[in-house]
């Protein structure tokens, strides 16, 4: 059901804004996996509540229980990434279907693998593959994988989570330009913690046939998330917000968030267990170039926010973001651009060029049911009159709490 939204700029100063971040939702969904298949069984504390780790904990459920067999998996891309390789190991027959998006975002090239190491799956056809029907059998290890260097991070770490239980384990060879590496390298450390013996060296990943062992873990906070508080303190130019209970990561790439934002005006300080964002804009950059290849979900925040701040930009390393929940490229510089024609699509970057935001202006957004463009063009909030969005709830996909959490910092400016 849609649900539109409507955010006016106030005019009251409040207190200093405290943000709580909701829990990594890349973690709890590779978290549950694991625990799945492990043959021990243990709490995962602060699992995310986003719409994908529910759905994918409610499927797991599904079939520990031998309750349902048939999965629809919305437009959850990790979630039917890794469920589609799961089922390909699980004893039973099965049947995957998702939403008419789903049919342009890659998984057919996961799909092509398993079945090269013994999966029985039967698809449709490539131009509409779902419903999806697999009968779990023994994959079993066939020699290296050389794998394409279009191939999202999502596909290889759905591999490496079953790795452990194929016969023979698992060799892939990564492409030189692989994308998004450090979410692989987050798989292969929470798999190896468990007790998976996976190893990177160069380009070569290889997996031996191993076991999961589970013990209790607690979730970070996540710093996919955090991006968007960056958004807000840069546009706003917000003098301290305060994040409690996080802390610095090596688990999640998207820690760089840090570095990035510090050329947008964004000081960063940890104190015991909070994070404090304060803006300073003598540290803000004539112009920023950045390659967002290996930290994909940084994109709409960093480009929002360097058209935001008027400076010029350039953004590479975004092919990716065509097949995400939405064309994110194109949908990004057709809503920014209606505050002025500063974003130019050039093949696989986008140019900002430098420029002022009227602040008497009243745009009204599109969602393209992509939670991350609605919450990265929040931030606008802190500089035009008013902004509307036709509807936002796809922000429940990552941030249920999001527009609750947020609020008081558009009463800062």
């Amino acid at each position: 059901m849609n649900k539109s939204y409507k955010i006016c700029r106030q005019k009251e100063r409040k207190d200093t804004p405290y943000i709580h971040l909701p829990y990594s939702k890349s973690i709890s969904n590779r978290l549950l996996i694991i625990r799945h298949l492990s043959e021990t069984k243990a709490d995962i504390l602060n699992l995310s509540d986003s719409d994908d780790t529910v759905l994918l904990y409610s499927f797991l459920n599904d079939i520990e229980t031998k309750r349902n067999n048939r999965f629809f998996c919305k437009n959850a891309g990790t979630t039917t990434r890794f469920l589609v390789a799961l089922l390909s190991i699980c004893e039973g027959e099965f049947v995957v279907d998702a939403e008419q998006r789903m049919q342009s975002r890659p998984i057919l090239p996961l799909i092509e693998i398993l079945k090269s190491l013994g999966a029985i799956i039967e698809y449709q056809n490539k131009e509409n593959l779902f419903p999806i029907r697999i009968i779990g059998s023994q994959l079993k290890n066939n020699g290296t994988k050389n794998l394409d260097n279009h191939l999202t991070s999502q596909i290889i770490s759905a591999l490496l989570l079953i790795s452990p239980y194929i016969k023979g384990g698992l060799k892939l060879n990564l492409p030189s330009n692989q994308v998004s590496l450090p979410y692989i390298n987050q798989t292969i450390s929470l798999a190896n913690l468990f007790g998976a013996k996976i190893k990177l060296k160069e380009n070569l990943i290889i997996s031996e046939e191993s076991k999961y062992i589970f013990h209790a873990f607690c979730v970070e906070k996540d710093y996919s998330a955090l991006s968007f508080i960056y958004a807000f303190t840069c546009v706003g130019e917000l003098e301290k917000v305060i994040v409690p209970n996080l802390k610095q990561s090596v688990l999640q790439g998207d820690a760089i968030a840090i570095e990035l934002f510090t050329n947008l005006g964004v000081e960063t300080c940890f104190e015991q267990d909070c994070c404090i964002l304060s803006y300073n804009p003598d540290l803000v950059k004539n112009k920023l170039v950045v390659d967002i290849k290996n930290t994909p979900d940084l994109f709409l925040p960093l480009v929002v926010s360097i058209y935001a701040k008027g400076i010029e930009g350039e953004i590479t390393g975004i092919e990716t973001q065509r097949v995400k929940e939405s064309n994110r490229i194109e949908n990004i510089a057709r809503e920014l651009n209606k505050l002025g024609e500063r974003c130019v699509v050039e093949k696989d970057r986008i140019l900002i060029h430098s420029g002022k935001i009227d602040k008497e202006l009243k745009p009204k957004f599109s969602s393209y049911s992509d939670h991350r463009i609605v919450m990265a063009l929040c931030s606008l909030g802190m500089v035009c009159k008013e902004i509307e969005f036709d509807d936002v709830s796809c922000i429940e996909k990552s941030w249920r709490t999001f527009f609750e959490d947020t609020k008081y910092l558009i009463s800062q400016v």
